[in-house]
């Protein structure tokens, strides 16, 4: 019993410093390693392409904001509002839907706002069979949408530094 339970502390710590190796050397590559990310190469191209839509549209590229910002901890104060709303009113909260919208349809700005995603929380539909998975395609909840993102004018271009 005594070596059994050196062989699981052992395997617990073990695990526990490769787990924190790994954070580590997540943080040191400036690499996100997820598969829902995309390099720097790929999101410059991704502007290059947008910049290539509007000049084929005759759409001055100033004349829309090409980025957004929000302040990171607002965003997951937010997140967490969501989250634990969602758990209350027991639905599978699946994501924010980004829209763009316009204070006044006169004015220059643009103004961007999160809006909640989800669906109730059960696993089966009314056949019986398994509910359909794709979490894009959730309706929008009845939540209060996050609403203070700064939108850019003029457009920037990414990668963007200080100048």
């Amino acid at each position: 019993m005594k070596k059994l339970s050196i062989f699981l502390f052992f395997t617990i710590f073990l695990t526990a410093c490769w787990i924190t190796q790994g954070s580590k050397d997540d943080i040191k590559d400036n690499v996100y390693k997820d598969n829902k990310t995309i390099t720097q190469k790929e999101a410059i191209q991704l502007q290059k392409n947008l910049d290539e839509y509007l000049q084929i549209r005759k759409i001055p590229k100033e004349s829309i904001p090409n980025h957004a910002w929000i302040n990171i901890d607002d965003l997951e104060k937010y997140i967490k509002w969501v989250k634990a709303k969602g758990a209350k009113d027991k639905l599978i909260v699946s994501g924010l839907r980004i829209y763009l919208g316009k204070y006044d349809s006169k004015d220059e700005n643009f103004s961007l706002f999160l809006a909640p995603t989800g669906r109730p929380n059960i696993s089966k539909s009314y056949f019986g069979s398994p509910s359909p998975e794709d979490p894009s395609e959730d309706s929008d909840l009845e939540y209060s949408p996050q609403n203070y993102v700064h939108t850019g004018l003029p457009p920037k271009t990414y990668p963007h530094t200080e100048d």
